[in-house]
């Protein structure tokens, strides 16, 4: 709950009086979901996020969804020799990285398996998540028309979110 000072000044018989009330209100966001992909540019949406997070005193989780299936059977190359498991554990411990380098702990880091958009969706339901954070890379043209993960994100999340522009 955030306290808050509401300044009121009014006149009475020429006398301006100056009325002070408390406001206390709830902050606008409780939790707030980053969803990462493995870049660089990771890091601005996770910046982003923090300076969010200390603004309203709010929770702070990172997600990095990897599209599946990325094992299994390819026509090309055959069967993977790599589990989902240990592709979870590289996973998790690139995330803990980037997440221990702005001070978000690994309890509130998330590394899953899945169609991302979805997937964060998810997530961000069984978190009761206020706001997703997600960057986009503002793809114009015949890529634009494909889609992408950020604007697949936008039309399922079912609370806030903000687009970051990474340039």
């Amino acid at each position: 709950i955030i306290k808050s000072a509401r300044r009121i000044t009014f006149s009475i018989s020429g006398r301006d009086i100056l009325w002070m009330e408390n406001v206390w209100r709830e902050p606008m966001y409780k939790r707030i979901l980053v969803a990462i992909d493995l870049s660089e540019e990771a890091h601005r949406l996770i910046q982003k996020g923090t300076e969010l997070a200390k603004q309203y005193n709010a929770e702070l989780d990172i997600v990095h969804v990897m599209d599946w299936p990325l094992t299994g059977f390819d026509p090309v190359v055959g069967y993977s020799s790599i589990s989902d498991e240990s592709l979870l554990e590289g996973m998790a411990s690139s995330i803990q990285k980037i997440a221990e380098r702005h001070g978000v702990a690994a309890s509130n880091t998330h590394s899953l398996l899945g169609q991302p958009s979805s997937t964060v969706a998810n997530l961000a339901s069984q978190l009761q998540t206020d706001l997703v954070i997600v960057g986009s890379h503002g793809k114009r043209g015949w890529r634009a028309l494909l889609g992408s993960t950020a604007s697949a994100i936008l039309h399922v999340v079912q609370c806030d979110c903000l687009l970051v522009r990474i340039k």
